[in-house]
């Protein structure tokens, strides 16, 4: 008998959570129809200077459909990494949570997002625990949209 792969292995080695993986199993059927690509951006790093690891990013992003993004619809992902730590985040319109099994930390967009609009900022703190200087990859979904992956870059 052939085992199959866990999720967690499955995971693992593709860095995206399994809410992310449903989303973008559906992306070919929506790619070939025309779907729009998300746009997210990072306003950079900005390093805490009363503790020489934590960074602090701004993240936003864009619906460049023609239609709403619905309330919860909107969802960004961040792997755990051992290079790396989530250590807080602010953002009025954000809600946050952790999936144990795969490791992920997720934000929600809690606020329908209009075309053309962009989301309300989402403040990321993410410290830095192994060296050389790690890029954490925040991955951003929504049904019906081809997803994009924002590079945060954590400096020394």
């Amino acid at each position: 008998m052939t085992s199959l792969p866990t999720r967690r292995s499955v995971i693992r080695a593709s860095v995206w959570a399994v809410p992310a993986v449903s989303i973008v199993a559906a992306a070919p059927a929506f790619a070939a129809s025309g779907a729009p690509a998300l746009s997210a951006r990072s306003d950079g790093s900005e390093q805490d200077p009363d503790s020489g690891g934590t960074f602090f990013f701004g993240i936003y992003a864009t619906n460049t459909g023609s239609g709403p993004i619905p309330a919860g619809g909107l969802v960004a992902f961040l792997p755990d990494s051992q290079a790396y730590s989530f250590s807080g985040y602010s953002g009025l319109q954000w809600s946050h949570g952790y999936d144990a099994l795969n490791e992920v930390t997720t934000f929600t967009y809690t606020s329908e997002l209009a075309a053309g609009a962009e989301t309300e900022g989402l403040s990321l703190l993410i410290n830095r625990t192994r060296s050389p200087a790690p890029t954490a990859a925040l991955s951003v979904v929504a049904a019906g949209y081809t997803d994009t992956t924002v590079p945060l870059e954590i400096l020394y």
